[in-house]
């Protein structure tokens, strides 16, 4: 047959064109029918490598020697190895598997994970999402509830309290938007997990159907960050409480809404755990470790402090050389101590799962438990003395015993008063630990491997659950200036080893297998004793000598809101970038057009304050008379009250035409939304008479937007720093005059200072913005060198501005504003925006 006219033919054999040859020779790439191997076989001039078709390219060449094949692999290296690498000695020492056996194994893994993905965890937030239309449909129900008794209840009332009633329904508004606004952030990260799921889900698939060693050594299971499920929303549904009116209380008697409650539960949902094999997500050791604060206790040099255990990320359990155990928190401040049954010292603590505090008495031969400042005598021994003691994964206690003649040592798992196992000695029938009654600190790891720092031995001990020796560790007397003398030892979410060396001032790391990571010795540590670490793998060190405990962190840590620098990889989809203006607009805009894009907007209310109460320093006036603003109280009246930040009825909004619009009279509305615009709805400053009366005092309210009322309804600023009426004959000012101003003081408009004089304290309104700028921002697409940026410029002011987010920070780079005007540098925290990215987007 022509191989030229073929159009498409079955695989044949490279020799004799046998149609499904059964054989492959890896090495030079070629289909060999069976008769035909033994002559492939012997062209001597090259090597060969014949194999089932099924199990072609499972061997791959070697990286370093090619046309050698690779037959193990190196575990410390993470690559497939030939033998001639072997014999090179470049991987002496490291850990080598067969490759079969290692991509079998790799196989397991990707097979269970896949398992626990799709039977597991992937339903279970399917579960969780389907039940969110559930819970805004109760949500839609019980606001429209509440909506209906509040006018129900409204209906009888006078229309003096026709305010009170809106501003009950714009509470129930509010909280219905937070509510709904915490759903969808819910709903959204959901969402987002199950895509992230379904992903890794088909790479698995893609996975388990290669022969690439190479592309399936490369996988990192993300499952023990899946099985973590989120947090459970909770909220407690506000409800209307009415009560009968009572005219001289009416604001009082109205009724009140239940405040929202939204709260997240840690652990709301649950998951029965499948036993995967799964790595927790990888936290690499930072270069420079850091203290992150100094917890001074009152443990000094005749009671030196020397053991920590956490009970939580924000408190500590203590303990020294007296018989008080003290729980501090991160501030050291003391929250709670207990005294031992017995009266005697503590020789160790630690802290169960259930959060109920263990220790241990030497000298009373007892292991006791703390529950509810209550003390309960677990373990009573006779002929042994408990040392150290640590709680398990399960839920059992470690305890290390010396026997009373001061000759044996041994480590005992106890349920409750039973003892379920005992480690004594390790396969040739010798001790595991040095006999003398001293300092054995226990802990055990992830991997459930048991850890012990043995003082005298000058070793840490390490065997498996089932009591084998696993590894020791020491330290060559050479490479230390002092002998290398364990105390306490503890482990973090990766597994690895953390031991105090309390001569040498430092800590010890090592990974799971013993191998020494590196050192913790640039913290200022003075004799470390005792250690542990938190959820978060922060880690709480003992100073025997200073009675301090140091909290420091050792690894790199990223966090949600967390924003570090980060090059961009090649873009896959289209060159556009969203930006939203906290509480205001947001545009899209397309990167590779330089031009002007649609401007951002945002709401730039202004704080109506008496000028005078501002500026002072705290010694020279009392609390009730610094910083004041006028503020829309409950009963109908302004009045000037202390300035506080996330007020609304302390917001004010002034329009185009004069007019003070109250942001606190409308419901908070969303930006995006134009049909929930509220221009034009909210309610505006006025005065509580029918006209102005020239010369008599007129308190101040809210009314409804009126053409006929618009000498009293629209105000101005005038230059020697008064509020005033249109007319400018009547301005706002403090009831009873300079000796009144102070918080809840009456704000009224009456007559200005006669004509000559200076203007009185309680007569000097100006305002102040809530956030810098216009309220509009120019944004364009512009060339910074060879990158295309977008430049964000405050129409009023011509200030370029480069948004950058750390902690929501606004800096001023550049100013293109005239040279006599300073630079203005934004507050930090008050105004942002947010870069919304397409969601697989690097």
């Amino acid at each position: 047959m022509n191989r030229r006219t073929w159009a498409q033919d079955v695989l044949r054999c490279h020799l004799c064109e046998t149609p499904g040859p059964p054989m492959y020779c890896d090495i030079c790439h070629i289909h060999l029918c069976k008769a035909c191997v033994g002559e492939h076989l012997s062209d001597e001039s090259k090597d060969h490598r014949v194999v089932p078709f099924k199990k072609r390219g499972f061997a791959p060449e070697c990286l370093k020697h090619s046309k050698k094949l690779c037959e193990l692999y190196c575990e410390h290296c993470n690559i497939s190895i030939c033998l001639e690498c072997v014999s090179t000695g470049e991987h002496l020492g490291h850990k080598q598997v067969e490759l079969l056996k290692s991509f079998e194994a790799k196989k397991e893994v990707l097979r269970k994970d896949l398992q626990e993905l799709e039977k597991l965890i992937y339903p279970k937030y399917q579960e969780i999402e389907s039940n969110f239309p559930v819970l805004k449909t109760d949500l839609k129900e019980n606001s429209k509830k509440l909506t209906a008794a509040i006018g129900k209840h409204g209906d009888i009332l006078h229309r003096e309290i026709d305010i009170a009633i809106n501003i009950l329904n714009c509470d129930v508004d509010e909280m219905e938007y937070k509510h709904l606004v915490a759903l969808n952030k819910h709903e959204n990260e959901i969402k987002c997990i199950c895509t992230e799921i379904t992903h890794s889900i088909a790479n698995l698939k893609k996975l388990l159907n290669s022969n690439d060693v190479s592309f399936v050594s490369t996988y990192q299971s993300r499952n023990a960050e899946f099985r973590r499920l989120p947090p459970k929303l909770t909220v407690s549904v506000p409800r209307f409480t009415p009560q009968k009116i009572n005219r001289e209380r009416i604001y009082q008697q109205i009724g009140s809404l239940s405040a929202l409650s939204i709260k997240t539960e840690e652990h709301g949902y649950t998951m029965d755990s499948p036993g995967a094999e799964s790595s927790p997500p990888d936290k690499p050791l930072i270069v420079v470790p850091r203290i992150i604060t100094d917890i001074n206790t009152e443990y000094e040099e005749f009671n030196r402090l020397c053991i920590v255990s956490c009970l939580s990320d924000f408190k500590v359990w203590t303990s020294g050389e007296d018989n008080v155990m003290r729980l501090y928190n991160l501030h050291g401040k003391l929250v709670k101590s207990i005294q031992t049954k017995s009266g005697n010292r503590p020789w160790d603590i630690a802290v169960t799962q259930n959060g109920e505090l263990v220790y241990t008495d030497f000298n009373d031969r007892t292991v006791n438990i703390v529950k509810n400042t209550q003390i309960q005598t677990v373990i009573t021994l006779q002929g042994w003395r408990p040392l150290h003691v640590c709680s398990t994964f399960s839920g059992d206690l470690l305890v290390v015993l010396a026997s009373d003649d001061k000759k044996q040592a041994k480590v005992v798992r106890c349920s409750g008063s039973t003892v379920k196992q005992t480690i004594q000695y390790n396969d040739k029938g010798q001790p595991l630990y040095s006999s003398d009654p001293l300092f054995k600190y226990i802990s055990e790891n992830k991997n459930l491997d048991i850890c012990v720092a043995d003082y005298r031995a000058r070793a840490v001990v390490v065997v498996n659950q089932a009591g084998k020796l696993q590894f020791t560790y020491t330290v060559p007397p050479s490479t230390t200036k002092e002998p290398f003398i364990p105390i306490g030892t503890t482990t973090d979410s990766q597994s690895r080893i953390l031991i105090t060396d309390i001569k040498n001032h430092r800590i010890h790391i090592l990974d799971q297998d013993g191998q020494f990571l590196r050192y913790i010795n640039k913290c200022q540590l003075r004799y470390p004793w005792g250690l542990c670490v938190d959820t978060k793998d922060n880690l709480f060190v003992v100073e025997q000598n200073t009675g301090k405990v140091k909290k420091i962190q050792y690894y790199m840590s990223y966090h949600f809101e967390v924003y570090l620098p980060y090059a961009w990889d090649e873009p896959m989809l289209g060159p556009s970038i969203t930006l939203r203006v906290k509480g205001g607009t947001s545009a899209t805009y397309t990167m590779d057009k330089l031009e002007e894009g649609k401007q951002l907007c945002y709401p730039n209310f202004i704080y109506l304050r008496a000028s005078a109460t501002f500026g002072r320093s705290p010694s020279s006036e009392g609390s009730d008379h610094r910083e004041l603003v006028m503020e829309m109280v409950q009963d109908q009246y302004i009045k000037f009250c202390k300035k506080e930040i996330g007020i609304r009825n302390q917001l004010w909004r002034m329009t185009s035409g004069g007019m003070l619009e109250h942001e606190g009279s409308i419901s908070p509305w969303d930006p995006h939304v134009r049909s929930s615009n509220p221009t034009g709805k909210s309610m505006v400053l006025d005065i509580d008479d029918i006209a102005p009366r020239p010369g008599r005092i007129v308190p101040l309210t809210l009314r409804k937007r009126d053409e006929r009322r618009k000498a009293t309804q629209t105000w101005k600023f005038s230059e020697d720093g008064r509020l005033c009426c249109a007319d400018g004959a009547m301005c706002v000012q403090t009831l009873g005059g300079a000796e009144c101003l102070r918080d809840t003081a009456l704000a009224v408009v009456g007559p200005g200072p006669p004509a000559g004089r200076s203007v009185p304290a309680h007569m000097r309104i100006d305002r102040e913005r809530l956030l810098p700028g216009s309220g509009c921002l120019a944004v364009r697409t512009v060339m910074d060198g060879p990158i295309r940026v977008l430049q964000i410029t405050d129409v009023s002011q011509g200030s370029v501005v480069e948004a950058t987010r750390n902690y929501q920070d606004w800096v001023v780079c550049e100013d293109q504003g005239a040279e006599t005007e300073p630079k203005q540098v934004l507050p930090r925290g008050e105004l942002f925006t947010h870069s919304v990215l397409p969601s697989d987007l690097s």
